[in-house]
């Protein structure tokens, strides 16, 4: 992607996320990029941020992988929600 804009680096990466591919999307990234996930914190470098989402992946894999996930009613009694996500 070297003649990439930054938006499509981004979307790429955001793209790769999606689809749990979290190697080929930090390898995107500079060895010194930096990384700033608002309710988790800045970290620093392609191997810190791959330890930082591969738990958040872990996560959706788990959820993904359940036959039945916990139902919540929606905000004022609307349809019923995910209670995970």
């Amino acid at each position: 992607m070297s003649n990439a804009t930054p938006e499509e680096i981004v979307t790429t990466f955001i793209d790769l996320i999606n689809r749990k591919d979290l190697i080929a999307a930090t390898n995107l990234l500079s060895e010194d990029c930096e990384y700033d996930n608002v309710p988790m914190g800045k970290t620093f470098g392609r191997k810190s941020i791959l330890a930082q989402l591969e738990p958040m992946i872990q996560d959706r894999r788990l959820l993904s992988n359940r036959q039945s996930a916990r139902m919540w009613p929606g905000p004022s009694g609307g349809p019923a929600t995910n209670s995970y996500l």
